[in-house]
């Protein structure tokens, strides 16, 4: 009786903490601007309870998770996609510390996730993931609004030294979101060739930024988040522009004369491989991790990513 007393008890407690708190949260990101489609709140999204718990969500197998108040993906029509997920929004803990602390362990478990945010419904503190996976908390934040730059940049600037090597497995894995969940998203370049050919342009800007940093080891790698999107990609493009100048028999065709992508996706690719190291990366793992292009009908008529890169 009294176990079955205690669970009424919790129930009531949620309807009440669902009713007071999480509905006017969920009023107010529609008000900043959110598409309801894109929130995530009945039934709650869960996040992995551990590594081994997320393999089997990663191989479409039931998991054990922790349940989220509220979870905001990138689309509406990403939701439910674990690949998708930005932003979580926790009201359960009773305290500021406490729930500060459930969230990095809840982004610890959600890598996709790139700020976490708690709320007692007037005071709201951000928890956000820098470009070298750290967390950077923020007291007296804002709720988001879509429009919110959510990539942090390193607390310094990256330079050759920061910068770490990965395995063919880690490269691929990185590649494939590059392709299949940021510049598919693109919006100003929306044929899946060009794509293509603006992800190996990025790539190749990439490498070259690998190589003068290597030269110039003191100096801040240029491939990297900067303090927004707008900064990012002024700082990619400048250096593509004389990128050409240096390498012209690379960059034949029309589509390889600028950068056709959103600035929001430059940012998020450097947010990405910023930090990995492509430079002195194995022809083998290159090979291995350059596959998912080879899948995608990335070899065209001018030259292949491949030969681009041993050039």
């Amino acid at each position: 009786m009294a176990k079955e007393t205690g669970k009424a008890n919790k129930t009531v407690k949620e309807q009440k903490e669902h009713i007071l708190t999480r509905l006017p949260l969920i009023d107010k990101l529609i008000e900043l601007g959110w598409d309801s489609h894109q929130l995530q709140y009945q039934p709650e999204w869960h996040v992995p309870k551990s590594p081994s718990e997320a393999a089997k969500r990663e191989a479409g197998k039931s998991f054990k998770g922790f349940p989220v108040d509220v979870a905001i993906f990138d689309s509406g029509e990403n939701v439910g996609n674990w690949e998708h997920i930005q932003i979580i929004i926790e009201t359960k803990q009773p305290d500021i510390t406490t729930g500060l602390s459930q969230l990095e362990i809840y982004m610890s478990l959600e890598p996709r996730v790139l700020v976490g945010y708690w709320t007692n419904g007037t005071d709201v503190v951000g928890l956000f993931r820098n470009a070298e996976g750290k967390f950077i908390r923020k007291d007296k934040a804002d709720l988001p609004k879509p429009t919110d730059n959510l990539l942090i940049p390193t607390e310094k600037p990256i330079k050759w030294g920061d910068l770490e090597p990965v395995d063919a497995k880690g490269l691929r894995t990185r590649f494939e979101r590059l392709l299949n969940n940021i510049v598919s998203m693109d919006t100003t370049s929306t044929r899946r060739d060009d794509q293509l050919n603006q992800l190996c342009n990025l790539l190749l800007i990439k490498l070259e930024s690998d190589k003068r940093a290597k030269i110039y080891p003191n100096e801040p790698v240029t491939f990297q988040v900067w303090k927004d999107e707008e900064e990012t990609f002024e700082k990619i493009k400048d250096f593509f522009i004389k990128m050409k100048l240096t390498h012209s028999d690379l960059f034949s065709s029309i589509t390889d004369q600028q950068i056709n992508l959103d600035a929001s996706t430059v940012h998020m690719v450097c947010y990405e491989i910023g930090k990995s190291k492509l430079l002195d990366t194995s022809i083998d793992t290159l090979s291995v991790a350059f596959q998912v292009f080879r899948n995608a009908s990335l070899k065209s008529e001018r030259v292949s990513i491949l030969h681009r890169i041993q050039l």
